[in-house]
Parts: structure tokens; C-alpha cells; sequence
């Protein structure tokens, strides 16, 4: 064999090496040799993660000659996640379109690219008390981990968890129950979610003011705003003991505990709950002025009523975020993308079904990026 040769079987091989490592950490093969961009989302089995993998094949069906697709990188902090797009080592963001993004894009140059899906809570009375959930009717209440609405209740009210997160004592072969940024239902139910029937039919509430609003008073002033709007609802004393679960406990909690209120986040049908759970849930909501409390304080917290379940509840949006400067042409390619998806694309996702992206123009502007403002006429 020649030197020649020899050079060339050496570079074949390198290449081999290097193509199978980059398929062993879970590349697509479509990737290779297109560019990267990085999408800040939950881990591998959220909706954002999964939503980030079927926007990179809408993506290229859409645009085959740009050579772009979309990667997903889990990290787990939110506030990470935002300045990971501010230094510019990631692409995109998809988070909670909560109070704590309004003031980060009002203190940074990020902006909204489109709302993506709703969460809501399932309050899962435990117990059958069947009683509409005050703030002390209740001996505990337990949240995930990963709970966004609650957890703000708490924070508005100066209330502390009592305890440790709870964790399993062992693991529960139910990796199908998962949390909430947020889980589209479980690996049991996933046929259910392609079908048309399991949409849960939504009455949204109209909104009395914008989804966010400026709100720049600093948290001492927050907090004693908070604590008159508490005490105009009648919302005094919070005695519940309010514990954090691991999610493994899930199934526990709903199965043995007797006396409490699990509140759990999701999107799409309650069916898909019940079923992962394999128990029947009897569900609850809040009484009005814990709801008019908690709404007025958090504007982006919205009242939704889940029409098939005939549940009345809480929920807030899931959102896109990028940089203040990026391209407007490409923030309107990616909103044009999701918003008129070629019939040829099927089946159509659960989540991508599920999608508002209309709920965008009831953002204020100062929000929007550049790219959005054009694509909904709003520039």
C-alpha cells in the first residue's frame, strides 16, 4: 500500500470515529453539516424540548436551503437560560411567560417572539373533601417541584414551604408522570395524544388587562402592595402546610394520602392524567377570591376553564424568547413557520395542535421583537 494510501485509509477512519461518536450523543443525521442553533429549553422529555425538535423539522421542510436547524440544550434555571441568550451562547429561549421575564425584558434586550402553549393547574382534591380551596380548609397542600403557579401565591402572601422536598423511597416505574414545563401527558397515553379527541375544548376568559404590563416597583414595595390587595380579599391567615414532592411521589400522594390538595401543572386533557395515574381524580378549584387575589397580582396568571373536565382553574403561557437584535426576517420566518404549517406536514403534534400563537397580540409591544410586530401588523 502506498503512503498515499495509508493517509487516506487513516483519514477514513478518523472520519468513521468521529461519525459514530456524533451519532452516540444523539445527533440527528439530518445536523451534520447544517448550522447549529441552540435552543434554551426544559429537559429531554418537556414539551420544550420535544417543540424545540419539531420546529427544526418544520424548519428545514419549510427553508431546505438555509442549512439551519434547531438544537434543544437543557438547563434547568430560568434565569440561566436568559443569560445564556444575553451572552449570546444560546439562540433562543423558551420559558414562562411570568412576572420575573416582564422585568427581565424590561432590565435586558430580550424580546417575545410568539406565545407557544398554555399550562394550567389540576387542583387534585386528595381526599374527596370536595370543597372549593381556601386558604386553610385544607390540612396540606403539595406541589412539584418545578410548580410556577403556587409557588407565587406563596411568595405574594410571604409564605414558606414547611418542609424539604419530599422524596421517594424508591423509584416508581412511572417515568410517564412528569413535571410540569410542561409534560404533554405520559408514554401510556401517547397514541391518545395524536388523536383528535384528546383536545380538552377551552373557554378562555377574556383577559381584563394586557398578559404583562410594566410593573417596575421594587420588591419591599411589592410586597407591601401585596400584602393590602391580601387583606381587601380577605385573605389573612395562610396556616396549610405547603410541601414540595418529588415528582416520583406523584402517584403516592394521589393513591394513599387522605387529606390535602395536589396541585399539578399540564397541558392537554385531564383523560391523560387520569389514566397515568390509574386512579380516578376528583378534581376542585379555588375559591374566587384566592383567584382574584393571585390574578391581580400576577397579571400573567390567568383564569381558564377546562370545558370537558368542566374545570374552572389558573394557568399562564409558555413563550419563545430572543435576542433584542437579532434578525426581524428570521423572527418572522419562525412565527410564519408554526402559525401556517404545510398540510403536507402530518401528523401534526400534540404540541404543535396546541398551539396559541395568537395570544401574541395580546402582548403589550414594548415586548415584541422587531420580526414579531411585523409578521402580527403590529409595527
Amino acid at each position: 500500500m502506498s503512503a498515499m494510501s495509508k493517509i487516506v485509509s487513516k483519514l477514513n477512519i478518523s472520519y468513521l470515529t468521529f461519525f459514530l461518536i456524533f451519532l452516540a450523543m444523539g445527533a440527528p443525521l439530518c445536523a451534520i453539516g447544517k448550522s447549529m442553533m441552540q435552543i434554551e429549553t426544559g429537559d429531554h422529555q418537556s414539551a420544550s424540548w420535544q417543540f424545540t425538535i419539531e420546529l427544526s423539522d418544520l424548519w428545514q421542510k419549510n427553508f431546505p436551503d438555509l442549512d439551519i436547524s434547531f438544537s434543544p440544550s437543557y438547563t434547568s434555571e430560568i434565569a440561566e437560560r436568559f443569560e445564556n441568550l444575553l451572552s449570546k451562547n444560546a439562540r433562543l429561549v423558551i420559558a414562562p411567560l411570568s412576572m420575573s421575564a416582564n422585568q427581565t425584558m424590561l432590565s435586558f434586550p430580550i424580546r417575545l417572539v410568539t406565545v407557544l402553549w398554555e399550562v394550567y393547574v389540576v387542583p387534585i382534591d386528595i381526599g374527596n373533601k370536595n370543597e372549593p380551596i381556601s386558604l386553610n380548609n385544607y390540612r396540606n397542600w403539595y406541589i412539584s417541584e418545578k410548580s410556577v403557579v403556587i409557588p407565587e401565591l406563596m411568595r405574594a402572601l410571604n409564605k414558606s414551604f414547611f418542609a424539604e422536598t419530599i422524596r421517594a423511597e424508591y423509584e416508581y416505574k412511572m417515568s410517564v408522570i412528569k413535571t410540569p414545563e410542561t409534560r404533554t401527558g405520559t408514554d401510556i397515553t401517547d397514541k391518545r395524544q395524536f388523536n383528535d379527541d384528546s383536545i380538552d375544548t377551552e373557554l378562555n376568559i377574556e383577559p381584563t388587562q394586557p398578559i404583562l404590563k410594566p410593573f417596575e416597583n421594587d420588591q419591599a414595595d411589592n410586597s407591601q402592595i401585596f400584602q393590602k390587595l391580601a387583606q381587601i380579599a380577605g385573605l389573612k391567615d395562610f396556616d396549610t402546610e405547603v410541601l414540595r414532592i418529588d415528582n416520583d411521589m406523584i402517584q403516592e400522594v394521589v393513591s394513599e394520602y387522605r387529606d390535602g390538595i395536589l396541585f399539578y401543572e399540564m397541558m392537554g386533557s385531564i383523560l391523560s392524567l387520569k389514566e397515568a395515574l390509574e386512579s380516578k381524580l376528583t378534581t376542585t378549584s379555588f375559591k374566587r377570591n384566592v383567584q382574584d387575589f393571585l390574578v391581580s397580582v400576577h397579571p400573567w396568571i390567568q383564569p381558564m376553564y377546562k370545558r370537558r373536565a368542566r374545570l374552572k382553574t389558573l394557568g399562564f403561557n409558555m413563550a419563545l424568547f430572543v435576542h433584542a437584535d437579532e434578525d426581524p426576517e428570521f423572527v418572522k420566518n419562525i412565527i410564519k413557520v408554526l402559525a401556517k404549517r404545510p398540510k403536507s406536514y402530518f401528523p401534526t403534534s400534540f404540541i404543535l395542535r396546541n398551539l396559541s400563537i395568537q395570544k401574541t397580540k395580546e402582548i403589550l409591544p414594548i415586548y415584541l421583537h422587531a420580526g414579531s410586530l411585523k409578521y402580527f401588523g403590529l409595527d
